[in-house]
């Protein structure tokens, strides 16, 4: 998981300084769909995830009857009958999107597709303002940072997550990611201790609900002030793409008060990176790998320079 979390990471970033989007989504063909379905406590978790497929696979149709399926036995579910709006594309399906918004005024997952609706219809003011509404109704959401993404373009998607140097038990591994967050905050809340705060946090991060594993950055942080990687979770926490300051206040002096710990220098590049940052980025990742003793962060500085190499000189 440590591997799979730096490699993500890397891709992210490689992606992006490779070539930085120039507008938020593409208008071709049909717009996204993004249940998110395997992150959604939701009781059609599974209908739903199978209506995703087949829509993001080209079959619109057969996505179609999956959803109406789904609203045969719930009329109610939000879920499916934004699946069925952009499943109909475009026969009444911004209409179908501003009825589910005047119905759930809460509902940023209906927002963000609103956005894609009215983005592909060339409506890009109004899009934006969709995207924006999705993102301030339900930050502590995957559609909010996909909304993010969407209102701010020219970073790489996502944010930057907290890579623990402490593996997970393979047995925690190999179970669901809604199993895995229940175990870790079971653990985190009877062992008390920081380190499981921050494994527990770094899951919420994979979940999509930055708000709430920015809240357990800094309850592992609160516990254990001296540890590093603890400091380093509720700094990297704190970033958000509307004020990346927030993160680098924090980020900044950690590098002084743990001077020999490359975790910190690691975390800063990180965040650089993310805002295209590559020249200060580069000479924070160079002091991770130089730091004295080296370990694992200083092994993933050394392979994240490789990377960065390498995707400069597929660029020339």
């Amino acid at each position: 998981m440590i591997a799979a979390l730096a490699a993500a990471a890397i891709a992210v970033i490689i992606a992006f300084v490779g070539r930085p989007p120039s507008e938020p989504a593409g208008r071709e063909g049909r717009p996204p769909l993004a249940l998110d379905a395997a992150l959604a406590q939701d009781e059609h978790a599974a209908a739903l995830g199978e209506g995703e497929r087949l829509y993001v696979e080209g079959m619109a149709a057969e996505a179609l009857a999956a959803f109406d399926e789904i609203l045969q036995r719930d009329p109610d579910s939000v879920a499916a009958a934004v699946g069925e709006a952009i499943a109909r594309w475009p026969a009444g399906t911004t209409a179908r999107l501003r009825t589910l918004a005047s119905a759930n005024p809460e509902s940023g997952l209906v927002q963000l597709h609103l956005g894609f609706a009215l983005f592909w219809e060339r409506r890009d003011t109004a899009a934006v303002r969709a995207w924006r509404k999705a993102y301030e109704l339900e930050p502590d959401t995957s559609w909010a940072l996909r909304a993010e993404n969407l209102l701010h373009p020219t970073m790489a998607r996502g944010r930057p997550i907290f890579v623990s140097s402490k593996e997970l038990p393979e047995e925690l591994l190999e179970q669901p990611l809604a199993a895995q967050l229940a175990q870790l905050e079971g653990r985190a809340r009877s062992d008390g201790r920081a380190q499981d705060w921050v494994a527990f946090g770094v899951a919420l991060q994979r979940a999509g609900r930055p708000v709430s594993a920015r809240g357990v950055f800094e309850q592992a942080a609160a516990i254990s002030p001296d540890d590093p990687e603890a400091r380093v979770a509720a700094a990297i926490g704190r970033f958000e793409k509307d004020d990346p300051a927030a993160a680098f206040s924090l980020l900044g002096p950690l590098t002084t008060e743990f001077p020999g710990e490359p975790v910190t220098r690691y975390h800063l590049a990180l965040a650089l990176l993310w805002i295209g940052g590559l020249a200060e980025a580069r000479t924070q990742l160079e002091e991770a790998r130089g730091a004295e003793g080296g370990g694992f962060y200083a092994e993933q500085a050394q392979r994240l320079i490789e990377e960065l190499d390498r995707a400069a000189a597929d660029a020339e």
